[in-house]
This record gives structure tokens, sequence and C-alpha cells, in this order.
């Protein structure tokens, strides 16, 4: 029963990390989008 507690536990473990990559990637495409957005109003209509 102890080892099964161990490998549920590694399983969280891993299953948290993936969210966590997930959840950077997920902010690193906002702040891109970001930097996009800005960057199209600083060049305004003329620039599109």
């Amino acid at each position: 029963a102890h080892e099964q507690a161990g490998h549920d536990a590694a399983l969280a473990d891993r299953a948290a990390d993936a969210q966590r990559a997930e959840v950077e990637r997920a902010q690193a495409r906002a702040e891109a989008a970001r930097t996009e957005l800005d960057r199209l109003r600083r060049e305004g209509p003329s620039g599109a």
C-alpha cells in the first residue's frame, strides 16, 4: 500500500509539473499577444 501511495504521489508530481509548464506557455503566449497589440497600437492604422 505504501508503494502505491508513493507511485500516486510521483504521478501527481509529474502532472503538476506538466500543468505548470502549460501555464507558463500560456502566459508566454499571452505576453507575446500583448506585445504585438502594443506594437500595432503604436504603429497605428497607417502601419496596417
